[in-house]
């Protein structure tokens, strides 16, 4: 597995948590470049100030909106095509990209080359802060030959190639009761 995290407190435990995986401190847009990055707030609002849009930067990062905090000031995070890394990493195919940079997910599209990777399926982050730009983002897929979904704030996206496995899946699942495990069943 491959983790490309931009956040330095998250890339920490990144590392503790996946020893085995390949993990990567940086960030992915659609040309190289450093950008800003803004750790104001809890974790899931945490992102780069160049790519989130007004109202969520007034409503997350208030410091930043109202001058407090000048952007010169934060942390700044390298950033790389994706189509740089996955050839680096010599990857051809992906089974399913979660797809979630805290509103730069249209520039990591724009930076991917669809031609070099064959992607099964991506989801990714489709927020209630810029409707234009998930449709922008759901174009680039479509145009790749995808067919998107939005569920609840997530963008759901299936290469129109992919066709699941026909194996019987071997594992086990087990129902959480809310107190404990139960039901072991293979499906």
């Amino acid at each position: 597995m491959y983790f490309i995290e931009a956040d330095p407190e998250n890339y920490s435990n990144l590392k503790r948590n996946r020893p085995k995986s390949i993990n990567v401190n940086g960030a992915l847009c659609s040309e190289p470049r450093l950008l800003h990055y803004s750790s104001e707030g809890v974790i899931p609002v945490r992102g780069f100030i160049e790519f989130m849009s007004p109202s969520f930067i007034k409503k997350w990062h208030g410091r930043i909106y109202n001058n407090e905090t000048s952007i010169d000031d934060l942390p700044t995070v390298q950033c790389l095509p994706v189509r740089m890394l996955l050839k680096e990493l010599n990857v051809k195919h992906v089974d399913l990209w979660i797809l979630d940079t805290e509103g730069a997910e249209e520039s990591v599209l724009k930076g991917t080359d669809f031609e070099a990777v064959h992607f099964d399926a991506v989801a990714m982050e489709c927020d209630e802060h810029d409707i234009e730009k998930n449709k922008r983002k759901t174009d680039i897929l479509e145009n790749n030959n995808f067919k998107c979904t939005l569920v609840e704030r997530n963008c759901m996206c299936k290469h129109n190639d992919y066709v699941p496995s026909s194996a019987k899946s071997l594992s086990l699942l087990r129902k959480w009761d809310g107190q404990k495990w139960t039901k072991t069943y293979n499906p």
